[in-house]
Protein backbone atom coordinates (compact mmCIF):
# COMPACT_ATOMS: atom_id res chain seq x y z
CA UNK A 1 0.00 0.00 0.00
CA UNK A 2 1.55 3.94 -1.57
CA UNK A 3 1.80 6.04 1.78
CA UNK A 4 -0.63 8.88 1.16
CA UNK A 5 -2.22 11.89 3.08
CA UNK A 6 -5.48 12.05 4.06
CA UNK A 7 -7.13 15.39 4.80
CA UNK A 8 -8.87 15.22 7.89
CA UNK A 9 -12.61 15.09 6.87
CA UNK A 10 -11.31 11.84 4.66
CA UNK A 11 -10.88 10.09 8.22
CA UNK A 12 -14.22 9.06 9.35
CA UNK A 13 -15.43 7.52 6.49
CA UNK A 14 -11.78 5.66 5.21
CA UNK A 15 -11.84 4.50 8.96
CA UNK A 16 -15.57 3.52 8.75
CA UNK A 17 -15.15 1.30 5.43
CA UNK A 18 -12.55 -0.80 6.80
CA UNK A 19 -14.05 -1.34 9.87
CA UNK A 20 -17.15 -2.43 7.95
CA UNK A 21 -15.17 -4.68 5.47
CA UNK A 22 -12.03 -6.06 7.45
CA UNK A 23 -11.46 -9.75 7.69
CA UNK A 24 -11.78 -12.14 11.22
CA UNK A 25 -8.31 -11.76 12.02
CA UNK A 26 -7.99 -7.68 11.53
CA UNK A 27 -8.10 -5.64 14.85
CA UNK A 28 -9.51 -2.28 15.18
CA UNK A 29 -7.43 0.66 17.45
CA UNK A 30 -8.50 4.30 17.82
CA UNK A 31 -5.83 6.55 20.12
CA UNK A 32 -6.56 9.62 20.65
CA UNK A 33 -5.52 12.40 23.28
CA UNK A 34 -9.45 13.57 22.99
CA UNK A 35 -12.49 12.55 21.88
CA UNK A 36 -16.60 13.32 22.22
CA UNK A 37 -19.46 10.74 21.86
CA UNK A 38 -21.93 12.66 20.15
CA UNK A 39 -22.68 12.63 16.36
CA UNK A 40 -19.71 10.86 15.69
CA UNK A 41 -19.39 8.29 12.54
CA UNK A 42 -15.73 6.54 13.92
CA UNK A 43 -17.52 5.68 17.82
CA UNK A 44 -20.75 4.81 16.20
CA UNK A 45 -18.95 2.75 13.41
CA UNK A 46 -16.77 1.08 16.93
CA UNK A 47 -20.26 0.76 18.63
CA UNK A 48 -21.99 -1.71 15.58
CA UNK A 49 -18.92 -3.47 14.13
CA UNK A 50 -16.52 -3.56 17.09
CA UNK A 51 -15.11 -6.47 18.64
CA UNK A 52 -14.28 -7.62 22.01
CA UNK A 53 -10.35 -7.38 20.78
CA UNK A 54 -10.95 -3.85 19.52
CA UNK A 55 -9.41 -1.12 22.01
CA UNK A 56 -9.99 2.63 22.45
CA UNK A 57 -7.11 4.17 24.11
CA UNK A 58 -7.93 8.65 25.29
CA UNK A 59 -5.23 10.69 26.56
CA UNK A 60 -8.09 12.95 27.65
CA UNK A 61 -7.46 16.51 28.60
CA UNK A 62 -10.75 16.79 30.57
CA UNK A 63 -14.26 14.56 31.68
CA UNK A 64 -16.02 12.58 28.96
CA UNK A 65 -19.20 14.10 27.61
CA UNK A 66 -21.71 13.52 25.63
CA UNK A 67 -24.59 11.28 25.16
CA UNK A 68 -21.97 8.14 24.60
CA UNK A 69 -20.18 9.29 27.82
CA UNK A 70 -22.24 6.35 29.62
CA UNK A 71 -20.41 3.86 27.98
CA UNK A 72 -17.24 4.46 29.95
CA UNK A 73 -17.70 3.44 34.16
CA UNK A 74 -15.23 3.26 36.73
CA UNK A 75 -13.55 5.98 39.17
CA UNK A 76 -13.87 9.51 37.34
CA UNK A 77 -11.67 11.12 40.21
CA UNK A 78 -9.30 8.94 39.51
CA UNK A 79 -6.91 7.71 36.81
CA UNK A 80 -8.59 5.40 34.36
CA UNK A 81 -11.87 4.01 33.13
CA UNK A 82 -12.72 1.13 30.86
CA UNK A 83 -15.06 0.52 28.03
CA UNK A 84 -17.81 -1.89 28.55
CA UNK A 85 -17.64 -3.92 25.48
CA UNK A 86 -13.96 -3.74 24.80
CA UNK A 87 -11.64 -4.55 27.95
CA UNK A 88 -8.38 -3.87 26.28
CA UNK A 89 -9.80 0.08 26.17
CA UNK A 90 -9.05 2.96 28.25
CA UNK A 91 -9.56 6.80 28.77
CA UNK A 92 -7.09 8.51 31.09
CA UNK A 93 -9.25 11.64 33.05
CA UNK A 94 -7.43 14.67 34.93
CA UNK A 95 -6.67 13.50 38.60
CA UNK A 96 -8.60 16.06 40.85
CA UNK A 97 -5.33 16.50 42.40
CA UNK A 98 -3.48 17.92 39.30
CA UNK A 99 -4.34 21.50 38.08
CA UNK A 100 -5.13 22.43 34.93
CA UNK A 101 -1.72 23.11 33.52
CA UNK A 102 0.07 19.99 34.65
CA UNK A 103 -2.82 18.05 33.75
CA UNK A 104 -2.43 19.21 30.40
CA UNK A 105 0.81 19.32 30.20
CA UNK A 106 2.79 16.97 31.63
CA UNK A 107 3.27 13.14 30.51
CA UNK A 108 0.42 13.46 28.30
CA UNK A 109 -0.12 11.32 24.77
CA UNK A 110 -0.57 13.54 21.37
CA UNK A 111 -0.65 10.32 19.35
CA UNK A 112 -3.56 9.84 17.29
CA UNK A 113 -4.08 6.23 15.25
CA UNK A 114 -7.18 4.84 13.36
CA UNK A 115 -6.03 1.38 12.60
CA UNK A 116 -8.03 -1.56 11.25
CA UNK A 117 -5.27 -5.34 10.81
CA UNK A 118 -1.76 -3.13 9.27
CA UNK A 119 -3.85 -0.34 7.18
CA UNK A 120 -3.39 2.69 9.93
CA UNK A 121 -4.12 6.39 9.46
CA UNK A 122 -1.53 8.10 11.65
CA UNK A 123 1.84 10.57 11.61
CA UNK A 124 -1.30 13.49 11.84
CA UNK A 125 -3.41 15.71 14.26
CA UNK A 126 -6.66 14.13 13.72
CA UNK A 127 -8.83 13.80 16.97
CA UNK A 128 -11.64 11.69 17.42
CA UNK A 129 -13.48 14.98 17.49
CA UNK A 130 -16.42 16.02 14.95
CA UNK A 131 -14.92 19.45 14.73
CA UNK A 132 -11.61 17.89 14.64
CA UNK A 133 -12.80 16.16 11.08
CA UNK A 134 -14.86 19.22 9.66
CA UNK A 135 -13.40 22.12 11.00
CA UNK A 136 -9.40 22.07 11.86
CA UNK A 137 -6.84 22.56 8.87
CA UNK A 138 -4.69 18.87 9.45
CA UNK A 139 -3.99 15.93 8.15
CA UNK A 140 -3.12 11.75 8.68
CA UNK A 141 -0.85 9.60 6.57
CA UNK A 142 -2.83 6.82 5.81
CA UNK A 143 0.08 3.29 4.54
CA UNK A 144 0.66 0.19 6.29
CA UNK A 145 2.83 -1.10 8.45
CA UNK A 146 2.68 -4.47 10.53
CA UNK A 147 5.90 -2.84 12.19
CA UNK A 148 3.69 0.39 13.87
CA UNK A 149 0.41 -2.28 14.25
CA UNK A 150 2.96 -3.76 16.93
CA UNK A 151 4.03 -0.41 18.51
CA UNK A 152 0.34 0.92 18.76
CA UNK A 153 -0.29 -3.03 20.49
CA UNK A 154 2.44 -2.08 23.02
CA UNK A 155 1.29 1.51 23.41
CA UNK A 156 -2.20 0.91 24.04
CA UNK A 157 -0.94 -2.42 26.49
CA UNK A 158 1.22 0.37 28.48
CA UNK A 159 -2.17 2.45 28.72
CA UNK A 160 0.23 4.97 26.50
CA UNK A 161 3.21 5.31 28.70
CA UNK A 162 6.49 3.55 27.13
CA UNK A 163 8.73 6.22 28.84
CA UNK A 164 10.85 3.51 31.04
CA UNK A 165 11.32 1.83 27.43
CA UNK A 166 13.95 4.77 26.01
CA UNK A 167 13.52 8.06 24.39
CA UNK A 168 11.75 6.37 21.11
CA UNK A 169 11.75 4.63 18.05
CA UNK A 170 12.24 4.82 14.26
CA UNK A 171 10.03 2.72 12.07
CA UNK A 172 10.95 2.31 8.60
CA UNK A 173 7.98 2.57 5.86
CA UNK A 174 10.36 2.16 3.04
CA UNK A 175 13.76 3.59 1.57
CA UNK A 176 12.40 7.37 1.65
CA UNK A 177 10.25 7.52 4.72
CA UNK A 178 10.53 6.41 8.51
CA UNK A 179 8.45 7.49 11.55
CA UNK A 180 9.73 8.77 14.43
CA UNK A 181 7.90 7.80 17.55
CA UNK A 182 8.66 9.91 20.82
CA UNK A 183 7.95 8.08 23.95
CA UNK A 184 7.33 11.14 26.17
CA UNK A 185 10.79 11.18 27.85
CA UNK A 186 10.81 14.80 29.50
CA UNK A 187 13.37 16.92 27.43
CA UNK A 188 14.13 14.15 24.68
CA UNK A 189 12.44 14.58 21.18
CA UNK A 190 14.19 12.86 18.33
CA UNK A 191 11.68 14.62 16.04
CA UNK A 192 12.95 17.69 16.99
CA UNK A 193 16.27 16.43 17.15
CA UNK A 194 15.76 15.65 13.94
CA UNK A 195 14.26 18.51 12.33
CA UNK A 196 17.17 20.79 13.68
CA UNK A 197 19.97 18.70 12.30
CA UNK A 198 18.13 18.99 9.07
CA UNK A 199 17.50 22.95 9.02
CA UNK A 200 21.44 23.04 10.12
CA UNK A 201 21.99 22.28 6.06
CA UNK A 202 20.79 25.38 5.38
CA UNK A 203 18.02 24.28 3.06
CA UNK A 204 16.66 27.20 0.81
CA UNK A 205 13.02 27.26 1.58
CA UNK A 206 11.26 26.17 4.82
CA UNK A 207 7.89 26.25 5.57
CA UNK A 208 6.80 25.36 8.58
CA UNK A 209 3.11 25.17 10.28
CA UNK A 210 1.74 24.51 13.76
CA UNK A 211 -0.49 25.16 15.98
CA UNK A 212 1.71 27.42 17.90
CA UNK A 213 3.57 30.44 17.11
CA UNK A 214 7.38 29.23 17.24
CA UNK A 215 9.64 29.04 20.10
CA UNK A 216 13.13 27.86 21.40
CA UNK A 217 15.88 26.06 19.65
CA UNK A 218 13.21 25.85 16.45
CA UNK A 219 12.74 29.47 16.19
CA UNK A 220 16.28 29.96 16.57
CA UNK A 221 17.04 27.77 13.77
CA UNK A 222 14.53 29.71 11.46
CA UNK A 223 15.55 33.22 12.48
CA UNK A 224 19.36 31.76 11.74
CA UNK A 225 18.31 30.54 8.04
CA UNK A 226 16.41 34.32 7.93
CA UNK A 227 19.73 36.53 8.71
CA UNK A 228 21.24 34.26 6.29
CA UNK A 229 19.11 35.02 3.21
CA UNK A 230 17.17 31.99 2.94
CA UNK A 231 13.31 32.03 2.15
CA UNK A 232 11.46 31.05 5.48
CA UNK A 233 7.16 30.94 5.90
CA UNK A 234 5.98 29.96 9.26
CA UNK A 235 2.48 29.21 9.65
CA UNK A 236 0.23 29.64 12.61
CA UNK A 237 -3.08 30.60 14.87
CA UNK A 238 -3.65 34.02 16.11
CA UNK A 239 -4.04 34.23 19.85
CA UNK A 240 -7.55 34.92 19.19
CA UNK A 241 -8.15 31.40 17.86
CA UNK A 242 -7.55 29.85 20.99
CA UNK A 243 -11.27 31.16 22.60
CA UNK A 244 -13.55 28.88 21.18
CA UNK A 245 -15.06 25.95 23.58
CA UNK A 246 -12.49 23.61 22.32
CA UNK A 247 -9.28 25.43 23.25
CA UNK A 248 -8.33 25.63 27.02
CA UNK A 249 -6.84 28.49 29.11
CA UNK A 250 -3.72 26.55 29.02
CA UNK A 251 -3.70 26.81 25.04
CA UNK A 252 -3.97 30.36 25.21
CA UNK A 253 -1.41 31.12 27.35
CA UNK A 254 0.90 29.10 25.65
CA UNK A 255 0.50 30.68 22.02
CA UNK A 256 0.31 34.11 23.56
CA UNK A 257 3.92 32.96 25.42
CA UNK A 258 4.86 31.70 22.21
CA UNK A 259 3.84 34.75 19.90
CA UNK A 260 5.56 36.97 22.51
CA UNK A 261 8.80 35.11 22.42
CA UNK A 262 9.16 34.12 18.62
CA UNK A 263 11.88 35.97 16.80
CA UNK A 264 10.65 34.49 13.36
CA UNK A 265 7.84 36.51 11.42
CA UNK A 266 4.81 34.22 11.90
CA UNK A 267 1.25 35.09 10.07
CA UNK A 268 -2.49 33.42 10.48
CA UNK A 269 -2.86 33.23 6.81
CA UNK A 270 -6.30 31.30 7.54
CA UNK A 271 -9.60 32.68 6.88
CA UNK A 272 -12.15 31.17 9.86
CA UNK A 273 -10.47 27.57 10.04
CA UNK A 274 -8.13 26.65 12.71
CA UNK A 275 -4.96 24.80 11.73
CA UNK A 276 -4.05 22.02 13.58
CA UNK A 277 -1.51 21.29 10.94
CA UNK A 278 1.80 20.12 11.99
CA UNK A 279 4.34 19.79 9.24
CA UNK A 280 7.76 21.43 7.95
CA UNK A 281 9.12 21.38 4.60
CA UNK A 282 12.28 21.77 3.56
CA UNK A 283 13.62 22.30 0.15
CA UNK A 284 17.62 22.93 -0.69
CA UNK A 285 19.71 24.36 -3.42
CA UNK A 286 20.43 20.63 -5.33
CA UNK A 287 16.70 19.97 -5.20
CA UNK A 288 16.75 17.39 -2.38
CA UNK A 289 13.18 17.64 -0.39
CA UNK A 290 12.75 17.01 3.32
CA UNK A 291 8.76 17.06 4.60
CA UNK A 292 7.88 16.32 8.25
CA UNK A 293 4.48 15.56 9.39
CA UNK A 294 2.62 14.33 12.45
CA UNK A 295 1.36 15.12 16.48
CA UNK A 296 4.28 16.98 17.25
CA UNK A 297 4.33 20.87 17.33
CA UNK A 298 8.05 21.49 17.34
CA UNK A 299 7.67 23.31 20.61
CA UNK A 300 9.89 22.91 23.15
CA UNK A 301 7.58 23.01 26.35
CA UNK A 302 5.68 19.42 25.34
CA UNK A 303 8.79 18.38 25.14
CA UNK A 304 10.20 19.31 28.69
CA UNK A 305 6.69 17.95 30.18
CA UNK A 306 7.07 14.84 28.62
CA UNK A 307 4.66 14.33 25.58
CA UNK A 308 4.61 11.30 23.31
CA UNK A 309 4.43 12.16 19.75
CA UNK A 310 4.73 10.39 16.33
CA UNK A 311 6.32 12.26 12.96
CA UNK A 312 6.83 11.18 9.77
CA UNK A 313 10.06 12.08 8.08
CA UNK A 314 10.25 11.47 3.87
CA UNK A 315 11.90 12.30 1.21
CA UNK A 316 9.92 11.04 -1.03
CA UNK A 317 9.13 13.90 -4.16
CA UNK A 318 5.65 12.46 -4.32
CA UNK A 319 4.78 12.50 -0.55
CA UNK A 320 6.49 15.95 -0.77
CA UNK A 321 4.63 17.37 -3.24
CA UNK A 322 0.96 15.90 -1.40
CA UNK A 323 2.15 18.06 1.81
CA UNK A 324 3.05 21.21 -0.54
CA UNK A 325 -0.52 20.82 -2.21
CA UNK A 326 -2.19 20.81 1.49
CA UNK A 327 -0.28 23.81 2.43
CA UNK A 328 -0.91 25.90 -0.30
CA UNK A 329 -4.33 25.30 -0.52
CA UNK A 330 -5.13 25.71 2.89
CA UNK A 331 -2.71 28.16 4.17
CA UNK A 332 -1.12 29.98 1.58
CA UNK A 333 -4.05 30.61 -0.82
CA UNK A 334 -7.13 29.20 1.28
CA UNK A 335 -10.27 29.51 -0.29
CA UNK A 336 -13.49 31.10 0.85
CA UNK A 337 -14.67 28.86 4.11
CA UNK A 338 -18.16 27.71 4.34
Amino acid sequence: MEAILRPAEEVPAIFTDRLNSRSQDEVAQVVTMTAEFCNNQVIDALLEHGRPDDAFAIDHLGDLHGSRARLFRGNHEGQETFQEGFPGSYAILNPSSVGRLGATLLERSHIKAYRVGSRILSAGGVNCVPVSFHNFVDLMLDFESEEYADFLDRFIAHKGNLRDEGIGESIRLNATSELLVDYGRKGRSSILDNLLTDLDRDPEETIVTSSYAPYGQLDEQLYRLLRRGKQVEFYANSPSKFHGPHHSSTERWLQQYSAWRAKTPWADRLTDRFTHLKAALLRHQNGTQIAYVGSATFHELPILAGTAEVCLRTTDDKLVGQLEAYINCNLVNPGPTA
